[in-house]
């Protein structure tokens, strides 16, 4: 056979496939996974490809993970003697037993060379930390070498020595403590390519790094390198530099020779000064200067033409240009020659940019515009100006702050965005930018919050295929809900119209969004009951806020869908009936059903839902005693039952919620008896049990609930000492015991609390003095 080329990767072979392709002498490429395999790879096994260029073979239960020493398959790099034309090797997740590196070939006393591999890579493999080299092992025309993820001896790089020819060197994910003196680097002088990045490396760069002139591409980020980078000055024949994320300082000067780079990422140090080096850049075509501390004129950006994309934020810039943080001021006309430019990010900076855009206008390649956090205002001569901008965005962010007048004329123009987010800008508007919709078929997310838009709310005339996010909370919207607002964004995933002036009622056709995640109209003012439509119609919804309406009726009284449920807020409104069985198949985390008119006994299935973790059902007029459960409600950080006419004791099972529990609230109830002895909330920070008939000494409740910021149990019937171990609540702000039986002295331990700011121990049987600290 005349195969020549074969891929048998992402299978379940075992090792013992091996023998089986011995007869395809003629074979140039093989890639194959090995899965189940424990022990060495035998590659005698392979003995006829003689004429073999490319292996990759990966133990693919392990290739994703750090190999196991002690475990898993393991090859021997001195078996590359079989295979004299090899010139790439590729190893995933294999263990690297030997301890030399003397290689054999086929005939085994004659030692083989290995000088036709240019291509090595490990990746997730773990090599012997005691590895050493024998004077057999020749790499001298390797010129590619890609470690990553793996386990290496520090000496890797005298290991696989000498590297005379090595191009590539990429060391990406290996632990600081692992990697190669760096001493070991610097001597491979004809290096082009460098990567370290995620190595943990520390300290400053090596002074020898200046003996690589040939380098082209260098990227070290994500390590803890720390002072200047004057050393880099040497490296005239960069292309591509990246040091970000790490905490490098002083200026940039030393960049200013590099006049052949093309890429050059300096983001998330502690880079400071102006930026005039940049100057010299005019081959640049990626710049990221965000997160540092740069000040400064930035008219060095003049230059740079071929620019395309530009990160700027998170500095310190002023004044009228929006390069977001960093301290940079000037004019925002220095971006105006940057006709190449694609992508622009400019917040979180302190630049005042008019809403119009016009200073952008004539960059025609624009397509991603981030200005958020800087101040935002109107363009006062917009209206003088009839002109369109050259571009057509497909994002757009210009959040917070500011007020920018009309709505921005530059938007009428656009036809293919597909993320818009102008939120908190005052703008002058009375009605919602429906055209917005209708002459941007591809919009998928749009987002208006607070930004004092009124009038009514209205959907395109068509049905809108894309929009998947829309967030108009915190306006001044008004009127009803359009009755077709389902049907016509159909797609919607994401929809947020809180905080507006909504009335009438929900529209059905909400029931048509089946791919609705999130829906939130609380903070308005809708009637009616829940859609019997939506509560089928929407199986996707997860989280569904309708808190603070006029709504009425009994929850989810008739069919019900939505098995997806994490979150049901349906508090501050007229609801009636019982709590509804069918939550009872849900998932929820969360259920808030307080300020209502339910009624009816506490279920007991709800004490069954293991994934609760915050129950409200407050200020409703539920009656009967708490019933017992047997713990999967473990998960529960909030319970609130306060304000209804709940009775009887409260049951032992609350001592399940000792880990987890929060904020506790059953004040204003009419339970008694004593709470149970082996509740003992570690994690509680609030406890609410005032307004109740609650009897007896206060136990050893909360003798360890060192995080508790308030405990009232006024209006109860308690008695007994105020307990000593009160000294233990570190963090107590409010101790409220009014009106209760306690008697004995005011414990002196109370001096040592240094957060208390309320204290009322008033209407007990109290005697002795005050302590001096009160």
């Amino acid at each position: 056979m005349n195969l020549k080329h074969l891929n048998l990767s992402v299978n379940g072979f075992k090792n013992s496939i091996l023998p089986s392709l011995a007869t395809l002498p003629n074979l140039k490429t093989l890639r194959i996974d090995i899965s189940q395999c424990n022990g060495l790879i035998d590659m005698k096994d392979l003995y006829g490809f003689g004429n073999l260029e490319e292996l990759t073979m990966a133990s693919y239960i392990d290739a994703y993970t750090e190999a196991d020493a002690d475990a898993g398959c393991s090859f021997s790099l001195q078996s590359l003697g079989f295979f004299p034309t090899l010139n790439t090797l590729s190893l995933g997740g294999f263990n690297i037993n030997e301890t030399s590196m003397a290689s054999y070939s086929r005939n085994t006393s004659v030692t083989a060379d290995f000088t036709s591999l240019k291509r090595l890579k490990l990746l997730y493999c773990n090599v012997n930390k005691n590895l050493t080299r024998q004077e057999g092992l020749n790499l001298r025309s390797l010129e590619e070498l890609e470690l990553s993820h793996s386990s290496l001896p520090s000496n890797f790089i005298q290991v696989f020595g000498p590297l005379i020819s090595l191009k590539k060197l990429t060391a990406f994910g290996i632990d600081g403590n692992n990697s190669p003196p760096m001493h070991d680097v610097c001597e491979l002088t004809n290096l082009q390519e460098l990567n370290m990045q995620d190595c943990n490396l520390k300290g400053s760069l090596p002074m020898c790094f200046s003996n690589l002139t040939s380098l082209k591409m260098l990227s070290l980020s994500s390590n803890q390198f720390s002072e200047n980078i004057s050393i880099l000055k040497s490296l005239k024949l960069l292309e591509s530099l990246n040091l970000s994320s790490n905490q490098l300082s002083g200026n940039i000067s030393a960049l200013q020779s590099l006049t052949l780079l093309e890429s050059l990422d300096l983001s998330s140090n502690q880079f400071s000064g102006n930026i005039s080096a940049i100057q010299s850049l005019t081959l640049l075509a990626s710049l990221d200067l965000s997160s540092n501390q740069f000040f400064g004129n930035i008219s060095a950006l003049q230059s740079l033409t071929l620019l395309e994309s530009l990160g700027l934020s998170s500095n310190q810039f002023s004044e009228s240009l929006g390069l977001s943080s960093n301290q940079f001021s000037g004019n925002i006309s220095a971006l105006e020659s940057l006709t190449s430019l694609q992508s622009l990010d400019v917040s979180n900076n302190k630049f005042h940019i008019p809403s119009s855009l016009r200073p952008l206008f004539n960059l025609s390649k624009l397509k991603y515009l981030y200005a958020d956090n800087n101040t935002i205002h109107a363009d006062d001569h917009e209206m003088s100006h009839s002109s369109a901008p050259r571009f057509q965005l497909s994002s757009i962010s210009l959040t917070c702050c500011g007020s920018g007048g009309p709505f921005p004329k530059f938007l009428y123009h656009q036809s293919e965005l597909q993320e818009v987010s102008l939120s908190d800008i005052y703008f002058k508007v009375d009605r919602f930018p429906v055209w917005l919709l209708e002459n941007n078929t591809m919009l998928m997310t749009l987002n208006l919050v607070n930004c004092s838009l009124s009038g009514p709310f209205q959907v395109p005339s068509r049905v809108h295929s894309a929009l998947s996010r829309l967030d108009i909370s915190n306006n001044a919207f008004g009127g009803n809900i359009p009755v077709r607002m389902g049907a016509h964004l159909p797609f919607l995933r994401y929809l947020n119209m809180s905080r507006n002036y909504f009335n009438g009622s929900i529209p059905s056709s909400f029931g048509d969004t089946s791919s609705l995640q999130v829906l939130d109209l609380s903070n308005n003012q809708l009637s009616g009951e829940i859609p019997q439509h939506m509560a089928i119609g929407c199986s996707s919804l997860q989280v569904l806020v309708l808190s603070n309406n006029k709504l009425q009726g009994s929850i989810f009284s008739g069919n019900f869908n939505l098995k997806s449920l994490l979150e049901l807020q349906l508090n501050g409104n007229n609801f009636t009936g019982m709590i509804p069985n069918v939550l009872a198949y849900s998932g929820l985390n969360i259920l808030d059903l307080s300020n209502n008119y339910i009624y009816g006994e506490v279920p007991s299935w709800i004490w069954n839902m293991s994934e609760l973790a915050s129950l409200d059902v407050s200020r409703n007029q539920l009656f009967g005693r708490l019933p017992q459960w047997r713990g999967n409600a473990s998960n529960l950080a909030l319970v609130s039952m306060a304000d209804n006419q709940l009775e009887g004791s409260i049951p032992r099972a609350i001592c399940s919620l000792n880990l987890k529990l929060q904020f506790l609230d059953l004040s204003m109830n009419s339970l008694s008896g004593t709470l149970p002895s082996c509740f003992k909330p570690v994690s509680v920070k609030e406890v609410h049990l005032f307004k109740n008939k609650l009897q007896g000494a206060l136990p050893n409740a909360f003798h360890d609930s060192s995080s508790l910021v308030t405990l009232d149990l006024s209006y109860n019937h308690l008695k007994g000492n105020i307990p000593n171990w009160v000294s233990n609540l570190y963090e107590l702000s409010y101790l409220l015991l009014r009106r209760n039986h306690f008697e004995g002295a005011i414990p002196i331990q109370l001096c040592k609390l240094d957060r208390l700011s309320l204290i009322d121990l008033s209407q007990n049987n109290l005697s002795g003095g005050i302590p001096s600290c009160l």
